[in-house]
């Protein structure tokens, strides 16, 4: 499970169109984490803020996709995903969010800009899989994905992970 500063997997593509991009999540889907699958496209990052910089071809669409799990349940739980590019978020296969703006990057779950957080259940030990589009990817782009809590603060036992 997590440990400050987390360390997180995820799977990134920059090369891959939206049909072959719904074909790998629907594969994911049925793999579980763990699985072999794609294991070329494997990265690891520290921190909660991902620089994406080095994984991207400059204006096309950025794929991540990663499991998020809990350690225990947190009915009240909460999601943001938030980017200084526009993004979409499906998790297990439905969308979740749509944002389209450039804005500044606020990380916080009480207050979140470039992107939203939103109320999300988290069942003890399920894989969710997260699967975010970064469109028109270029220098400086970066993510945060993160999991926590109504006072704000982030859950001390989520992972990331492929």
């Amino acid at each position: 499970m997590a440990q400050w500063l987390p360390k997180s997997g995820y799977l990134v593509f920059n090369d891959i169109d939206e049909a072959e991009a719904g074909r790998i999540e629907r594969k994911l889907l049925e793999a579980g984490p763990g699985s072999a699958l794609y294991r070329e496209h494997r990265r690891e990052f520290a921190g909660t803020v991902l620089e994406l910089t080095p994984h991207l071809r400059e204006f096309k669409p950025l794929h991540l996709y990663t499991f998020l799990r809990t350690g225990e349940n947190h009915p009240d739980g909460l999601l943001m995903c938030c980017s200084n590019m526009g993004l979409t978020l499906w998790i297990d296969g439905r969308m979740m969010l749509n944002y389209h703006g450039r804005e500044l990057m606020i990380p916080a779950f009480l207050r979140t800009g470039g992107g939203a957080t939103f109320g999300f259940p988290f069942e003890v030990e399920r894989p969710y899989l997260m699967h975010i589009r970064l469109l028109f990817a270029r220098r400086g782009t970066q993510l945060v994905l993160g999991a926590g809590e109504t006072r704000g603060f982030y859950l001390d036992d989520y992972a990331l992970e492929v």
